[in-house]
């Protein structure tokens, strides 16, 4: 018997079908493999041989990898003048396993260049030139998670 791929089927938490393949290894081994699109609670459902699996469909929670909370910011000022390079900090160490990613956005909307240094172990800084008088945005986002 096989997984029959017309009566397996993956539901996401927005009730969208997830496209989905069925692999078979040497052993006689199958497996379904699929990516999700976003996080949140999927239903799996399973049938071997024409039957559903004890149990199927099963919910899966896909969660993220990084715990964003965790992240922690530091040395970002309130008040910043047009000619000052500032500085700040923004530590991951126990956030878990995830990748940094930064935009600064100007009072105009304009995206800021910035230089981003990454000691590897969870440690960045994040130096800006403020060119223009006004509010800046920082979004920050790690793992995928804003």
């Amino acid at each position: 018997a096989v997984v029959s791929t017309q009566s397996t089927g993956i539901v996401g938490p927005d009730s969208q079908p997830v496209p989905f393949n069925v692999e078979q290894d040497g052993k006689g081994e199958q497996y379904v493999t699929y990516k999700v699109p976003k996080f949140g609670m999927f239903n799996v459902a399973v049938n071997f041989g024409g039957m559903p699996l004890p149990n199927s469909p099963y919910k899966v929670k896909i969660a993220p990898k990084v715990d964003a909370s965790k992240v922690k910011i530091s040395g970002l000022a309130q008040i910043i003048r047009i000619g000052d390079n500032p500085v700040f900090e923004i530590d991951t160490s126990a956030a878990g396993d995830g990748k940094l990613e930064a935009t600064i956005i100007s009072p105009t909307g304009k995206v800021v260049k910035h230089v981003h240094d990454d000691d590897d172990k969870g440690h960045h800084t994040l130096k800006i030139s403020p060119s223009e008088v006004g509010a800046y945005t920082v979004n920050l986002v790690y793992g995928k998670v804003p």
